[in-house]
């Protein structure tokens, strides 16, 4: 799971070079994406962890 994040963490540092996204929703979602793995890294149960970011996410788009 830590690796499919990274991964999705790289993808859209390297989206946001090619596609208009708004810098605060690049923020609010880099900031969703740390603390999930810091949740995982911590011992964090990775199905509340997994909640908790979806939550924390659907947050960015208001």
């Amino acid at each position: 799971m830590k690796v499919k994040m990274l991964i999705l963490g790289m993808s859209m540092i390297v989206g946001a070079n090619f596609a208009p996204v708004s810098a605060a929703l690049d923020s609010c979602s880099l900031s969703c994406m740390q603390k999930h793995n810091y949740c995982v890294e911590s011992g964090g149960n990775e199905a509340v962890c997994e909640r908790e970011y979806k939550a924390c996410r659907a947050g960015c788009v208001q």
